[in-house]
């Protein structure tokens, strides 16, 4: 009928078939047209299994290319790897870059034991840094040590010998020891923890006499261990000291305190004393005040003192008398409590600070019967009295909180707030309050405010008290943000907005936090143009 269609007239083009018509068709092919078809698909399948033998070869030749370029690749690799930067890196270089990759130094975070962070994770990558990191001393200068309450034979004898080495790494460097464990009366503690703990602490007196930094969060008892076992010689290099209670578990309080003889032994011991913090490790206000004395802080730059409401803290005149016996102070955090009564009576001494930097102050009220409005009303006054008698000169960052009760007026105007660079406000109180307060501020750089509302609840009493007699809305509402702005500036005819300089803003809000995006909008916006 036709000529078959060879490759070289049509392509294997199925518009170029003689049975084009019926391609794709259900056309019942007849007797004559199967022998034509068969006849048109010779040389197709010849060219087809042409083509599949070529392929084959080729595919043979690709597949030893493709061998030859994987291992020519691999070589060439190989080598280059040897001409690596990293690799030309001298080792003392090395080292200090692996000293960069621990916690920094001022984030008060302690090393772990955990290979998935520095310095241990830099012991995993090749012989040559196992060798730089172990022969590092500075990678081993710190550690926090976890001791569970249950804990098998084994892994204890594992951890002390994991402890051991990392230290004796650190060489003659001093160290920074964080040692942390929990109990929790009245259920008994099993012997083995006691005995335990008294391995480890043993361990650690070891390389008492490099201690630089000491953080124990510890049960009572085992403040009681440390104490047996520390050296006579005391710790001559230690100079940063924080203490926690061990046995408070989610803000509950066991009954269980640490011996006051205890710290103060330990305070005796440290000669270079700088850095002070104690939470919730003292039970009663008069117990610092005698700590304080006893062991003379004056050399003290940093101090933080701090209790939970179940426990009988710092008043006023204990706090007052504890900064009388740190005259060089840089930092200072306490916790103070005011006590719910109808009169405030306490002498407070005027105290001097002079290179105080920063301040915080928490004020809280004592689990006594409520006070009434005059008792609110003295308790506030004497909040007042304390910044009055507080005499720092070079103060630059100020945190004030206050629980349990609102107040009417900002009660630090006394200090020197001109050159006040960082403040933040934890208090209940009313948005023309707030506005007074950042009016007197105009260096801000840094202002966190957390809104508690102009109507708090006091605690821990459940009783709404609204002595300023304003209702219960936020205390940052748009008036105080447009005044923040320069367009609120600019509508009230002044120069400035409040606080010029700030360049950090931070704002929890109240539920009852009513601002518009419009006011945010233009806050920000105005603020980008400074």
């Amino acid at each position: 009928m036709t000529t078959p269609v060879t490759p070289s007239s049509s392509h294997w083009d199925l518009a170029l078939s003689p049975f084009a018509s019926i391609l794709g068709t259900n056309h019942a092919p007849s007797t004559k047209e199967l022998a034509e078809l068969k006849a048109s698909l010779i040389v197709p399948k010849h060219e087809l299994s042409r083509l599949d033998s070529e392929i084959a070869r080729l595919q043979g030749i690709l597949d030893g290319l493709s061998s030859a370029l994987a291992q020519i690749k691999q070589y060439i690799d190989a080598h280059q790897f040897l001409m690596s930067p990293v690799r030309q890196i001298p080792p003392e270089t090395l080292s200090e870059i692996f000293v960069w990759c621990l916690p920094s130094v001022d984030s008060d975070t302690y090393s772990v034991r955990s290979l998935d962070e520095a310095p241990l994770i830099l012991t995993t990558i090749c012989r040559d840094w196992r060798r730089i990191a172990i022969q590092t001393p500075r990678l081993w200068t710190s550690l926090h040590i976890y001791h569970p309450l249950n804990i098998t034979a084994a892994t204890f004898a594992r951890r002390t010998k994991g402890v051991n080495l990392w230290l004796e790494r650190s060489a003659s460097l001093p160290i920074s020891i964080s040692l942390h464990s929990r109990t929790w009366p009245p259920f008994p503690r099993p012997e083995s923890q006691t005995d335990n703990m008294h391995l480890l602490i043993r361990l650690l007196m070891t390389f008492s006499d490099k201690f630089s930094s000491l953080s124990l969060y510890i049960a009572p008892d085992d403040y009681a261990i440390f104490d047996r076992l520390s050296p006579p010689q005391g710790f001559p290099v230690l100079r940063s000291v924080e203490l926690r209670d061990g046995n408070l578990r989610r803000g509950m309080y066991s009954g269980h305190v640490i011996e006051p003889g205890i710290i103060s032994r330990l305070c005796s011991r440290v000669p270079l004393l700088k850095k002070f913090a104690i939470y919730h490790c003292i039970n009663q206000g008069a117990q610092y005040v005698a700590l304080a004395q006893s062991n003379q802080w004056v050399s003290l730059t940093d101090l933080t003192l701090s209790h939970g409401g179940f426990l009988e803290g710092l008043t006023p005149a204990h706090a007052l008398r504890v900064l009388a016996q740190t005259p060089q102070l840089r930092s200072t955090d306490l916790t103070i409590q005011m006590i719910a009564s109808s009169s405030f009576t306490e002498s407070l001494q005027m105290v001097h600070l002079a290179f105080l930097k920063q301040m915080c102050l928490s004020f809280s009220l004592r689990n006594e019967p409520a006070p009434d409005a005059e008792g609110l009303q003295d308790i506030q006054n004497g909040v007042v009295r304390m910044f009055e008698t507080i005499h720092c000169p070079s103060l630059t960052s100020l945190s004030f909180s206050l629980s349990g009760f609102p107040i009417s007026e900002i009660p630090f105007t006394s200090l020197p707030l001109d050159n006040l660079d960082a403040l933040e406000l934890d208090a209940v109180m009313s948005s023309k309050a707030l506005y007074h307060c950042l009016a007197l501020v105009p260096s801000l750089l840094s202002l966190q405010i957390r809104d508690m509302g102009t109507k708090g609840l006091f605690l821990p009493y459940d009783t709404i008290v609204d002595i300023a007699g304003y209702n219960n809305t936020s205390t940052m509402d748009e008036s105080v943000l447009l005044a923040l702005s320069r367009s609120g500036a600019e509508s009230d005819g002044t120069d400035m907005p409040l606080c010029p300089k700030l360049q950090n803003f931070r704002l929890f809000p109240s539920p009852s936090q009513k601002i518009s995006s419009a006011a945010l909008t233009t806050f920000i916006t105005s603020r980008m143009k400074n």
